[in-house]
């Protein structure tokens, strides 16, 4: 069974924490001093369980007149099972329930078909480099009728 939720507790971050090493610099070669970048504590932190297991995290940034999307990350073990979605239709959902928008992110391009169908949408045709992967940036506006 696939559980969502809200980062309530620093056990719950540091299973966080362990999810986006192993994705991201052990996975994909993301040096640490990237990866950790001194953001979590002003960031919004959603974990998914799998069984009562830990197998998936995100966060929301909350910038100047937006929210940013970041560190979706899910084991590679449970890749392939929807579990991403599931994590960013949470996430829009909680948005929408706080009035959080727009919702910005920089995605990673091979992924970008995800977040297409989830409704964001390229803010420019500019792909660029983000610790030696390549990149996007998206945007989802307010849902309509949705007033922020």
């Amino acid at each position: 069974m696939v559980s969502i939720s809200v980062v309530k507790d620093a056990a719950q971050m540091a299973r966080c924490l362990f999810i986006r090493h192993h994705v991201f610099v052990i996975g994909q070669g993301v040096p640490i001093n990237r990866e950790v970048d001194g953001l979590d504590d002003l960031c919004r932190h959603y974990i998914v369980l799998v069984d009562g297991v830990p197998v998936g995290t995100a966060r929301y940034f909350f910038a100047n007149g937006y929210i940013k999307l970041q560190r979706v990350a899910v084991l590679e073990e449970y890749r392939g099972q929807g579990i991403s979605k599931k994590l960013l239709e949470y996430m829009i959902q909680d948005a929408i329930a706080h009035q959080w928008f727009p919702i910005r992110l920089d995605s990673q391009v091979y992924i970008e078909g995800l977040y297409q169908k989830l409704g964001f949408v390229r803010r420019s045709n500019a792909v660029f480099m983000d610790a030696g992967l390549p990149h996007v940036t998206m945007e989802m506006s307010a849902p309509p009728g949705l007033k922020v």
